[in-house]
This record gives C-alpha cells, structure tokens and sequence, in this order.
C-alpha cells in the first residue's frame, strides 16, 4: 500500500502518469528531463543494485520469453556491471536481430557484446573468454559482410583469427571458417588471387578429408569447396568447377545438411549452365527447379534467394521472360528484406535486362536508381556498365544517337576491366552494332557483331547466330553493302527476340 501511495503521490503532483493498469499497473514519467533527474539522484551503487534487481526480476517473471527481452535485460545487466549476463543477453539480442535482418540493431548488440567481454578479460583473462570475443567478433563480422562492408568484415575476421592463434588450444575448424569467410570477401570484390591464398589457409587447417577428425571439420570443408566452384564460376572456369565437384558432390550428397547438399547442386547446375555456353537445357532447367524445394526446406534466406534468382536468370536466358520475372521479384524483395546490396542489386540489374527484353523502356529505367545506389559496395555489386548499356538502348529507341553512342562505349569501356569474364556482352554490343550499321560502319559493326558471337559467350539463337556470321563473312570479304544490309536483317531479328 506505501508503494501505491508514493505513486499516487507523483501522479497527483504531475511526475508521472498512469500509462495502464491491466495487465499490470504501469506508470511512465511525464517528460524525460524527470526521468534523468530522479536517475541521476541515485547513488552509483544504488543504481546499480535497482538494475540487478530488475533484471534478476525480469528473467523470473518472463522466464519462457527471455530471448524476446534480452536486448533489456542486456541493458540492466551492463549498467549493474554484470558483465558476464550482460555479454549473455547482449549476444542473444544481436543473434535474434541478425536472424531478422536488422542490420544496424545487430551491429550495435555485438559490439556492446564485445565491449562487455573485454571488461569481463581486464578482471579475468582466460581462454574461455577469450574464445567468446573471437566468436563475437566472428558475427559482428558476417553482419559487416552481408550489408557489403568487405573491409570492415576483414578486419574483424582478422582480429578474431589473432584471438584464436593466441589461444592454448586454438580451434582449428574456427579458423578454417574465418579464413574461408575472408576469401568469400575477397571473391566478392572480384580480389580471385587473394580470395584462392586465404582459401589455401583454410584448407592447411582442415587437413585431409579422406580422414577428417570430426563432423565440424567435414562440415567445413564441404562449405569451403562449395564457395571455391562458386569462385570458379565467376571466374569463367567450368574444368576449375568439375574438379572441385567431383570430389564435393557425393560427400555433400552422404554426409552433408540439407543447407549443404542445396549449394553443392546449385554449384553443379552453375556449372552445366557454363558447360553449355548459357543455353540453359530442360534438363538443367528441371534441376534447378527440383532443389528449389530443397533449399526452401533449408530455411536460409541467401540459399533460398540464390535458387529463386538461378531460376528467374534462367527463364531469362530462355526468353521465359513471365517466369523469370516472377522469380527476380521474389528475389528483390528477399535481398531488401535482408539488406544485402549485392543480392538486391543483382535481382534489380535482371529485372531490369526483363524489361529491355519486353522492349519496356519506362520500366527498365525505373530499376536504374536501385542498381546504382549499390555501387559503394563493390565490384559484385556494381551493375552501372548494365545501366549504361540500356541507357544507350533506350536513347537508341529514340533516335539520341550521340547519346546512345556516348553511353554505349562507356559500357564496353567497363568490360575491359574486372568485367570481361561477363558472359552476357549482348546486352552492351547490340545497340552499338545497331549504330554502327546505321552510320554504315562496317569495320566496327563486324567488331561489335564478334564480340557477341565469341566462344566465351552466351549462344544466341541459331538463325540470329548465323546472320551475324554472315555478315561477318561479306564484310570482311570487302562486301560492305551486302554485309550491312545483313546486319539490318540479324537487327530486325534480334528486336523481335528481344534483344534490342
């Protein structure tokens, strides 16, 4: 009954106010400058006993819901100097905010994580401890690397490596994990050379696998040679990806989760897809959709994004534009949702090269800002040669030709560096070819007509295929009228297939 008096008290007197009564009686200070001032009253260790007692209160009362009051509970642990609960309940609450994709809560949770641990290591520094801070740091890290942050990622992965090097026991598998994370990093800067050195480590950590001493072991090793065919994916090397998969498929396939056999097929039908030169077969096109399932039942969002924009890219590359769309929207949705630069600016560049396709110049342009706002976070992300390319379409369509020129040969300028791998080059040399023929360019229209019809690159249809090389013939036999009147034929199909 004192208690109610009291507070009845401070309301009748304008400090607080009654915010509800059911379920409990509940009472909120009617301005924050109250608040500080009632705070800062209090003794030091008065407060920091009112916090102990409220968080020991609070872990009794909501015993089954912890997880969901942890941010709290990290809060009153930390200012009653609790540091071991308040590291506890801060990592819970950045886990919980990882796994829901807020980003910045999560960094924010682990790095008040970490602060707390290296309190708890100034009083008593012990390998247990110590373990914990490179485990933090080993997430505070995955967050930077997922928001595109590949430096500040780096860092903390290095740091956590100095953690575990310094230890009496140093997990090796750990290590192995933070050096297969770096290179991942360093793949998606398109830094190749680094990312296969740091891998190279990882690999000296694991040993054997013919006699792998653990299940954690095995499980890493399947993870690392999973992102080593992906590296050789992006670097354009189908016989670098068979040989990795040889051995990865039918350990991945026995002994792997099901997060793990879902990227190792989607690794071999990444692999056919080159085998085949972008032509995407029914039978490739039946196993993409058949592990779909699979990684939805994984119930990562990366793995499950990573098939639905393999399907949508295949539809795409089959001219199933309906299809493709549908899957690259999922995809856009799921890449925002997780805040991920990379993923949203690959699922907007497609959506993007969807719309061309259909001959929709408003709406592939409405993608532009999308993909370009993600630059800043590296090369895998940095689609602006795509932009420039449908930039120069559009002002094609429109009869803007120095403009379509202009951003034209700025797109083919981008190839020239961490692009040329790219695959898909018709995008950029279709509207410059159609320049070129227009303007009665011949030498450069056969350049341009080369490029598209590489062996690097994508197959494009078979009668289209051999109009160009058609063309190509009577220009360089010095054919000039005939060849250009070829190219206006090879053109006016190309715009009826969609691609220009």
């Amino acid at each position: 009954m004192a208690t109610l008096t009291h507070l009845n008290t401070l309301e009748t007197s304008g400090l607080i106010r009654l915010a509800t009564v059911q379920p409990e009686l509940e009472y909120l200070f009617r301005h924050a400058l109250v608040q500080d001032a009632a705070y800062g009253s209090l003794l030091k260790n008065d407060r920091k006993r009112l916090h102990q007692s409220a968080g020991e209160a609070l872990e009794q009362l909501y015993a089954e819901r912890l997880d969901e009051i942890a941010a709290t509970l990290a809060l009153h642990f930390e200012k009653a100097e609790q540091h071991d609960k308040a590291v506890h309940y801060f990592r819970q609450a950045g886990d919980r905010a990882s796994e829901g994709f807020a980003n910045t809560e999560a960094l924010a949770f682990y790095q008040s994580a970490i602060a707390q641990t290296e309190l708890t290591l100034q009083q008593k520094n012990d390998d247990s401890a110590q373990t914990r801070l490179a485990q933090l740091l080993e997430s505070l890290a995955d967050v930077h690397e997922r928001i595109g942050q590949h430096e500040a990622a780096r860092e903390v992965y290095y740091r956590a490596l100095e953690i575990q090097a310094a230890l009496l026991l140093p997990d090796n598998v750990m290590q192995a994990r933070l050096y297969r994370k770096i290179g991942t990093g360093h793949t998606l800067q398109r830094q190749f050379e680094e990312a296969n050195r740091v891998w190279d480590r990882a690999e000296l950590y694991l040993g054997d696998m013919a006699q792998a001493q653990s299940n954690a072991s095995e499980s890493e090793w399947i993870a690392l040679q999973t992102e080593r065919v992906l590296h050789h994916y992006w670097i354009n090397d189908p016989p670098g990806m068979k040989k990795i998969l040889d051995r990865l498929l039918p350990v991945a396939e026995q002994r792997g989760t099901l997060l793990q056999r879902a990227y190792a097929l989607y690794g071999y039908y990444l692999y056919l897809f080159r085998v085949q030169r972008y032509v995407v077969s029914d039978e490739v096109m039946a196993m993409a959709m058949n592990t779909l399932p699979l990684a939805e039942q994984a119930g990562k969002l990366t793995i499950i994004f990573d098939h639905n924009f393999t399907l949508g890219f295949f539809h795409l590359n089959r001219r199933e534009l309906g299809d493709a769309e549908k899957h690259l929207h999922t995809c856009l949705t799921l890449a925002e949702r997780m805040g991920d630069p990379i993923r949203i600016s690959r699922a907007a560049n497609y959506l993007m090269v969807a719309a061309r396709m259909r001959g929709l110049p408003d709406v592939a342009q409405s993608y532009f800002e999308t993909v370009l706002s993600t630059t800043w976070a590296g090369p895998m992300a940095d689609y602006t040669y795509v932009v420039q390319a449908c930039q120069a379409w559009i002002a094609w369509r429109e009869g803007r030709l120095d403009e379509a020129r202009k951003h034209g040969l700025a797109a083919r300028e981008a190839l020239l560096g961490p692009f040329h791998h790219w695959p898909f080059q018709w995008i950029i040399y279709f509207p410059l070819l159609a320049l070129a023929t227009a303007e009665q360019q011949v030498m450069e229209a056969i350049e341009y007509a080369k490029r598209m019809i590489d062996l690097k690159q994508m197959i494009l249809p078979e009668d289209l295929t051999a109009a160009l090389d058609r063309a190509i013939q009577l220009g360089e036999a010095e054919q000039s009228d005939a060849a250009l009147q070829t190219f206006a034929e090879a053109l006016k199909l190309a715009t009826e297939m969609g691609y220009v």
